[in-house]
Parts: C-alpha cells; structure tokens; sequence
C-alpha cells in the first residue's frame, strides 16, 4: 500500500524563520520547519515515498535515524492535526 497524502487548505498560512503558523478553522497550529515543509509538499498531493525523499533533500537524515519511521511520525501528526488527508492506494 502507498500512502498518497494531500494537504488539507488552510484559512491562512504563515511563514517564519523556525516553521509556520497554520489557521484551521479556529484553531492555530505551530509547526517546524519539517512540519511546515511536508505541509507545503503535500499541496497537489504526494506519496508517502516521495515525501520522505523530499525530506531527506532538504533537512537530511541524523545518522542513527530511520528515514521511513521519521517521515511516518510526521505525517501522523500531521494526519492528528487535520492538516493531511491520507488515501490508500494499491501498487
């Protein structure tokens, strides 16, 4: 299974030195650079695959770290968030 993720639109989005502040209907939501990253790559939609390549070109991977399982976290808390639609799809 391929995880295919889409960002859900935001009221308002911005932009700063350390992440991004995301208004969701009444609520706001803090998040870092990473976050505001697989945020914003997810606009038009992108596999689970994908974004984790992306990633891993922008911030890279700490040397005892699993690039999967931390791409899997963020989105996660992404999903938890409302900020990420998921649809699973077959390959």
């Amino acid at each position: 299974m391929i995880r295919r993720l889409t960002s859900v639109p935001a009221a308002d989005v911005l932009h700063h030195d350390e992440g991004a502040l995301v208004l969701m209907g009444e609520r706001l939501i803090a998040l870092s650079l990473v976050g505001s990253a697989a945020y914003e790559l997810a606009t038009d939609g992108i596999k689970g695959n994908e974004l984790a390549a992306a990633l891993d070109e922008l911030f890279g991977v700490p040397a005892d770290a699993d690039l999967v399982q931390l791409t899997s976290d963020v989105i996660d808390l992404l999903v938890a968030q409302g900020l990420l639609s998921v649809d699973e799809a077959s390959r």
